[in-house]
């Protein structure tokens, strides 16, 4: 007896159910990092913490006890990333990819008033790390018609690093979604496209740690940029998306995280 070929009506059913599942998951997510609505009202009077002293670039006022807290431990955010049965990689990394960009791009609208050229003429991280921002560069050749193709480093603002590589993202990320819902494969270079985008995450997260945290704690967002950080370190963790040398400037505060859940993640 010959098997029925399976209904297309019900294929699609199920794959519109899935992508509809995807975006609660998002939905979900952003109720991760909820923020109040007097921390993004101007003309709020609710009271803001004495921004704290730094004494200098090697004092890492986000590894004081007192900071290093998140709105969720370890253990609950792995257990969230960790690859579900029935949904393909690469939809549920762009699903996560999602949320810390969204999440990110809120965060740093909070602090951008501070983020100018003139206070940030580099884009710096801890460490003393300084990212170079890598455009294609062109030339032609004309004498022998030949085209030539290199990445050229820019040491620009961190403004304009940060704003060049949300467009980078948010334009990567849709023409994902744009491929999914049309039930079209992601492209052979996807990998590649997660783990960039993963590190410019990375280095606007790095950024914040190290330029903007007195302004973060002052604001009591300190919680927020935590989890948001050990949503991507897992994230990049799981799925191999970044070499460790990638994110050493914050591997001591990766490590402390880690360590204050050790048990937790045992028990994972």
């Amino acid at each position: 007896m010959e098997e029925p070929e399976p209904d297309t009506l019900s294929v699609n059913g199920i794959r519109n159910g899935i992508l509809s599942g995807f975006q609660w998951i998002i939905d979900k997510i952003s109720d991760w990092y909820f923020l109040p609505s007097c921390l993004l009202d101007e003309d709020s009077s609710s009271p803001i913490s004495p921004i704290p002293d730094v004494v200098d670039e090697n004092d890492k006022l986000y590894m004081v006890d007192e900071f290093s807290i998140s709105l969720h431990s370890v253990s609950e955010l792995w257990s969230s990333v960790a690859d579900p049965l029935c949904v393909e990689e690469n939809e549920w990394i762009t699903t996560h990819l999602t949320a810390l960009f969204d999440n990110v791009t809120t965060l740093y609208a909070i602090v951008g008033s501070e983020c100018s050229s003139e206070n940030c003429p580099e884009m710096s991280a801890p460490n003393s790390e300084v990212y170079l921002w890598l455009e294609l560069e062109i030339k032609v050749r004309s004498s022998i018609n030949l085209t030539a193709r290199r990445q050229k480093a820019l040491n620009i603002s961190a403004p304009s690093y940060i704003n060049y590589s949300l467009a980078f993202i948010e334009k990567t990320l849709d023409d994902q979604k744009k491929l999914t819902r049309r039930s079209l494969e992601f492209p052979s270079n996807c990998k590649e496209l997660q783990s960039k985008m993963s590190l410019l995450l990375f280095h606007i997260v790095a950024h914040m740690y190290h330029n903007h945290f007195g302004m973060i704690a002052a604001l009591q967002l300190h919680p927020h940029l935590n989890c948001l950080f050990i949503h991507l370190n897992i994230l990049v963790e799981t799925f191999s998306l970044l070499d460790e040398k990638d994110t050493t400037v914050l591997q001591d505060l990766w490590q402390k995280f880690k360590s204050t859940h050790t048990t937790e993640l045992e028990e994972t």
